[in-house]
């Protein structure tokens, strides 16, 4: 949006926005440009068909357009580990890497739910982070039935914690509630000299993976993938994972 333009708010506190005569001449210019792209259309099929046809598709037209640029699918994603793995530090770059607001620079811990909206690719993502302290691991399931993705971080530095953070994710990984739910691993804190080798925490992990495996084959696709939360590094290639396995994921979830 142009800076020029002027917002305002009501005496209800709503926000508007007053468009400058620049921005309003850009308006009206595309809505001309759509107006005879559909006018074009128009005529071309008065030509091939007759009145009751010519209804007919230029509704389907009309609502192939709105379904492209509004109906987006929603997806709901939880971004769960344990306090201190850079689960915020991931949502706030999420943020700042896929929207127009920038996400916040000073984190503090997650003491209840944290919520971010982005549009990736044509779907809708929704995150819900939560904190990741003992006493609130314990609401975690209470949001697993409206989730269509679990996002889990490691702390690759926490290796006195390593065991407590595989135990929480094996948890996960056997609650029935998140059957054929795709798990994005994301190993973060890779930039720190005292993080564990990518292939020690593969190992380590793949052990509570193939567990579970072995009694709900091919139940669920799980990714493991390397992170730099603060910079973003890495993110992309887990994005395009989660995005591609949300689709896939037919399942129903209860968002009330």
């Amino acid at each position: 949006m142009n800076d020029n333009n002027k917002k305002i708010k009501d005496d209800e506190n709503v926000e508007f926005v007053l468009f400058n005569s620049y921005s309003f001449s850009r308006l009206l210019l595309i809505f001309k440009f759509l107006n005879n792209g559909i006018l074009l259309i128009q005529v071309y099929l008065n030509s091939l068909i007759d009145n009751r046809n010519r209804n007919r598709i230029m509704f389907g037209l009309f609502y192939g357009f709105w379904k492209y640029f509004f109906n987006k699918k929603e997806y709901f994603t939880l971004i769960l580990g344990l306090d201190g793995a850079g689960k915020t530090t991931l949502l706030e770059e999420i943020k700042t890497k896929y929207t127009k607001t920038p996400g916040l620079k000073h984190i503090m811990p997650t003491v209840g739910l944290n919520i971010g909206r982005i549009i990736y690719e044509d779907v809708k993502l929704i995150f819900w982070d939560l904190g990741g302290q003992v006493d609130l691991r314990s609401i975690w399931d209470k949001y697993y039935n409206s989730v269509h993705a679990v996002i889990y971080v490691v702390d690759s530095t926490d290796q006195e914690r390593m065991e407590e953070s595989k135990s929480e994710l094996e948890k996960i990984m056997t609650n029935p509630d998140l059957r054929d739910v795709p798990i994005l691993l994301f190993f973060n804190k890779r930039d720190l000299p005292d993080a564990q080798s990518t292939d020690v925490l593969s190992s380590a992990f793949k052990t509570v993976i193939l567990n579970y495996k072995s009694t709900d084959v091919n139940s669920r696709n799980v990714q493991l993938q390397p992170l730099i939360a603060n910079t973003g590094q890495g993110l992309n290639e887990g994005m395009m994972w989660l995005t591609d396995n949300l689709k896939k994921n037919a399942r129903v979830v209860e968002t009330e």
